[in-house]
């Protein structure tokens, strides 16, 4: 039955068994210079196949790159996260794509 269990476990995007997502975000978090780490995700593709995603923000005037290199560093060294996704901000920036409202052209 951990064959069905498994299965269903990646379809619902749970957190892989042994990884705590909370120690995983006070880990990342613990990391100097980072400021906050937020919408954390972390889930299985495929069996065997954890991947995690999340926002993170640094503060100012600190290099992302570099935030973004110990992370990824960090979490496949400690937690055994090696296909991860981070975007990495400093405090302060706005983030995402302004849209504007729909405007019905007059006929």
């Amino acid at each position: 039955m951990s064959i069905v269990r498994d299965a269903v476990a990646i379809l619902l995007e749970a957190t892989p068994a042994g990884i705590d997502a909370d120690e995983v975000g006070r880990r990342m978090a613990s990391v100097e210079g980072v400021v906050e780490v937020h919408d954390l995700h972390i889930w299985t593709i495929t069996s065997g196949f954890p991947t995690l995603s999340a926002h993170v923000l640094v503060q100012r005037g600190d290099d992302c790159h570099l935030r973004r290199r110990e992370l990824e560093q960090l979490l496949a060294e400690e937690f055994g996260l090696e296909h991860t996704t981070l975007q990495v901000e400093h405090v302060g920036e706005r983030s995402g794509l302004q849209i504007e409202p729909l405007r019905r052209r007059a006929r």
